[in-house]
């Protein structure tokens, strides 16, 4: 025997005489001596125990942040007083509250065409699971946070103000847990819950590509109408990139976040039917992990199939209204939400000096494999007036903040792309009052913009991400007239606008890493940092100098 297993193994009396121990109890040495054989397992404790014991606490702590989660989103004041009151008699152990508290969200009511309007609808029934992230006021990175009566008194159940939360450690979950279905991760469905929120919290785009109550009713009843594991996979491939918190006994967030996106990518390959609706957004949430893993060909890619299969999907299905009202609008926001990705998209990997666009401002569904009663009913034109209404429709509703600013989003990107692609075609002249004519409707959006912000907490990671976004589209809009002084017969001068929504966005920049800090940020926001690098270094030679453009 080695000596130093013989050391880690030997009983007392072989200790005290430093002889062989072979570890066994008793010893032969004490039993050959007929002596008590005992052994001091206080003295020492192996690597293995220790890491056990970590990991025993690791699971502690994350079933405690689920079972506080869920309590902190119970609409039901008695409810949630009978919870408490089960914890503190401590008679019930804490993963059965947890489970009964998840049931909950099994009983909710399906949509159904029947609803006039499923915000209101599910506003009194909605389970904790829905509102993990709307109602704990868990407060942001970089912000003094002490723990007082009145953090714990602002929660709150309703859609308003979702607030940030921490990822939940990927942990292998115990077996009297509910598993979750969609993925083969082994993770618990309040984690994959957790990841959810915590994406929608730091980046909301992603949810702008789908209807997000659709989506988490049809997670949680297991229902392949909005839901499907491709989709799953991708949501929680970005969740993990953009959120990059480590995981536990699973590696690192990147390696992670790859396996998810692989899955997805490997669903969507071996499906030989028709893409159904979930699948299509799985290519829109894929294209932003792109993105934000900085392959921004790939990105466009996957951007372009998302936006011609979801319009492939909505022309071939005739009987739409069959499916019901909901579904009608969940494919329409898809649909229009694809088209604003790929002209998103196009702005921020096309370069300020070298914007790709069509040879003619078409409408946006003008293509060629499109049947013409689409192409005459749904244009540009309509492509705002959709977001125009979605932005006046949720203006009183739960959803205004987390509907609201992704639709204004929206409107400004198709304000500027087509500018720029009437400014890119040469056979199409773009006047100065054209261009000021859009200059002041951005002036007016983004005076819109504070009203929703202020009302929807102005703090939130998102919104920031909104305010750089703005003066990227401002870069853009006047970048093609930074070689002039002014505007023909205004005051407007573009090179100065654009130097200025260039410093402007490095110094929104600052402030976010800042509050954030410089580990999570939402998809885009890289992208944007840099166009403005490059316009500062542009103008920044001097008044003398022209810029190619």
């Amino acid at each position: 025997m080695p000596r130093r297993m013989q050391i880690r193994v030997a009983c007392t009396r072989c200790r005290k005489k430093r002889a062989k121990c072979d570890g066994r109890e008793p010893c032969r040495r004490c039993g050959d001596a007929h002596e008590e054989c005992t052994y001091d397992r206080s003295r020492r404790e192996s690597k293995g125990d220790l890491r056990a014991e970590i990991r025993r606490l690791k699971l502690v702590n994350e079933e405690n942040n689920r079972l506080l989660l869920a309590i902190a989103s119970l609409k039901d004041t008695a409810l949630c007083q009978s919870a408490l009151a089960e914890l503190l008699k401590g008679t019930t152990p804490r993963h059965s509250i947890l489970q009964q508290l998840c049931r909950l969200s099994i009983g909710a009511t399906p949509p159904g065409a029947s609803q006039p309007c499923l915000d209101s609808a599910r506003a009194s029934t909605s389970p904790p699971c829905y509102l993990g992230s709307s109602s704990s006021s868990i407060a942001y990175p970089g912000y003094d946070d002490d723990a007082s009566e009145s953090e714990f008194s602002s929660l709150s159940p309703t859609l308003t103000s979702p607030s940030l939360v921490p990822l939940a450690p990927l942990s292998r979950p115990d077996d009297d847990v509910d598993i979750d279905r969609w993925t083969t991760s082994g993770l618990t469905i309040a984690s994959v819950q957790h990841h959810f929120d915590s994406l929608s919290a730091w980046d909301q785009l992603p949810f702008c590509l789908l209807n997000r109550d659709l989506f988490l009713w049809a997670y949680h009843e297991d229902s392949h109408l909005y839901c499907s594991s491709a989709l799953v996979n991708a949501l929680l491939a970005l969740a993990t990139l953009v959120v990059r918190e480590q995981a536990v006994d699973h590696g690192p967030s990147r390696e992670l976040s790859c396996a998810f996106f692989t899955e997805a990518q490997s669903i969507l390959k071996s499906t030989t039917a028709e893409p159904t609706l979930p699948d299509i957004q799985a290519l829109g949430i894929m294209s932003l992990y792109k993105m934000s893993d900085g392959c921004g060909p790939e990105a466009q890619r996957l951007a372009h199939d998302f936006k011609c299969q979801i319009q492939d999907l909505c022309c071939s299905e005739h009987n739409l209204d069959d499916l019901g009202s909901e579904y009608v609008l969940a494919s329409t926001v898809t649909r229009y939400g694809a088209i604003s990705l790929s002209r998103l998209l196009e702005l921020l990997t096309g370069g300020l000096g070298g914007l790709h666009f069509g040879t003619s401002a078409k409408p946006c569904f003008d293509e060629p494999n499109t049947p013409p009663k689409v192409c005459q009913t749904h244009n540009c034109q309509d492509h705002l007036q959709f977001y125009q209404n979605l932005a006046s429709e949720t203006a009183t509703s739960h959803l205004h903040y987390l509907e609201e600013v992704p639709a204004k989003m929206f409107q400004l990107t198709e304000w500027v792309h087509k500018l720029l692609a009437a400014v890119y075609t040469p056979s199409i002249h773009v006047a100065s009052d054209d261009v000021l004519a859009a200059y002041q409707k951005f002036l007016g959006w983004y005076d819109d913009l504070f009203t929703i912000a202020s009302a929807a907490a102005s703090d939130k990671p998102f919104v920031v991400f909104v305010h750089m976004y703005y003066q990227f589209c401002l870069l853009c809009l006047f970048w093609p007239f930074v070689n002039c002084n002014k505007l023909a017969g205004t005051i407007v001068q573009p090179r100065e606008i654009c130097l200025q929504a260039a410093q402007a966005i490095a110094d929104l920049n600052e402030s976010y890493r800042g509050s954030f800090g410089e580990e999570r940020v939402p998809a885009l926001v890289p992208y944007i940092v840099k166009a403005s690098g490059f316009a500062i270094v542009a103008l920044g030679k001097g008044a003398g100098v022209k810029v190619e453009t």
